[in-house]
């Protein structure tokens, strides 16, 4: 998923008249809204790169979540060949971790 698909695109003007209405309602307040100004412009800063971690923290664990889930099928594959009428759904929670991986792995990719 991508957290900013459904951002409006600004254009540069659209951000500087943004940033000037921000800038402006601090700059009501004074002294301390200007620090409380050049704080917000910090948080935001921060904001954003704490939402890119997320999202590369995100795709790694997507990368586990589909390793595992292959790893899961292939010992069912295994499994099937070793032991005569073998079931993988029959299996209880193996079964069920391989269902709901399936599930994140599609959400995830936005199939779902």
């Amino acid at each position: 998923m991508n957290p900013t698909a459904n951002k409006p695109v600004l254009s540069i003007r659209e951000e500087n008249d943004y940033g000037n209405k921000v800038w402006a309602v601090f700059a009501q307040i004074g002294p301390k809204g200007i620090d409380s100004f050049r704080l917000f412009g910090v948080l935001q800063k921060e904001i954003a790169e704490s939402i890119v971690l997320a999202v590369n923290l995100n795709n790694n664990l997507l990368e586990v979540v589909k390793a595992q889930h292959q790893a899961i099928d292939r010992l069912f594959a295994l499994l099937i060949e070793k032991v005569p009428g073998y079931l993988p759904s029959k299996s209880g929670q193996p079964w069920e971790a391989l269902i709901k991986g399936n599930e994140a792995i599609s959400r995830a990719e936005g199939r779902s």
